[in-house]
C-alpha cells in the first residue's frame, strides 16, 4: 500500500515522451507509482497545478577561485575575450564554488553536476581534480569531473593515474 497517492500531476517523462496528468504513489519517501490509476493508499492529496519532472543533471559547470594560488584561469582574467561569445566580463567574478552552485539552482531540481575542466594550462592540471573532489566531499557536489590531460605529452598516462586517485574523475 502506498504512503500517499497525488491525484492529477502534470507528470513529464523524457525518456518516455509523457507530458500529461498522472497519479504519482509515494511509498517510503520515494516515488513508487506514476500511472493513471489509483493503487490502494493511506492518503490521497490534489495535485492540481503541481509539476513532477525528473532531477536535471548539469552536464557542463565550471568552480572556479582566482585566490587559489594552485590554480589559474585564463578566461577570467581582465580583458580577456572569448573567442564565441566576445565579453564575458558579466560572469568573471573572483570564485563560483560548488556552494554558489547548490544555492543558485536550489529550486531548479538539479540533481547532479558535471564540472569540465577550468584551470587551463596550469602545471599540474591535478591540482584542480583535488580541488574539486574536496567539494564533492564536502558537498556531494560535482557527481562527475572531466580534467585536463594533454594525451600528446610523454607524462600522460601517470597524469590520467594521478587524476583517477579521486573518486569523482571519470
Amino acid at each position: 500500500m502506498l504512503d500517499a497517492l497525488i491525484v492529477g500531476v502534470r507528470a513529464v517523462d523524457p525518456v518516455d515522451g509523457i507530458i500529461g496528468l498522472r497519479n504519482v504513489g509515494v511509498e517510503h519517501g520515494a516515488i513508487a507509482y506514476i500511472g493513471e490509476g489509483e493503487p490502494h493508499h493511506k492518503s490521497r492529496v490534489d495535485g492540481e497545478g503541481l509539476t513532477l519532472v525528473p532531477g536535471f543533471v548539469d552536464t557542463h559547470v565550471h568552480f572556479y577561485d582566482l585566490q587559489n594560488p594552485d590554480l589559474y584561469y585564463v578566461w577570467l582574467q581582465p580583458g580577456w575575450k572569448h573567442p564565441i561569445l566576445g565579453d564575458i566580463e558579466a560572469i568573471q567574478a573572483q570564485r563560483y564554488w560548488a556552494d554558489d552552485f547548490i544555492a543558485e539552482t536550489r529550486f531548479a531540481n538539479v540533481a547532479k553536476s558535471i564540472h569540465v575542466q577550468a584551470a587551463l594550462g596550469i602545471k599540474d592540471p591535478v591540482q584542480e581534480t583535488k580541488w574539486l573532489q574536496a567539494f564533492a566531499d564536502r558537498l556531494g557536489h560535482p557527481h562527475g569531473i572531466v580534467a585536463e590531460v594533454h594525451l600528446a605529452q610523454p607524462d600522460a598516462e601517470e597524469v590520467i593515474n594521478r587524476h583517477l586517485e579521486y573518486p569523482n574523475m571519470r
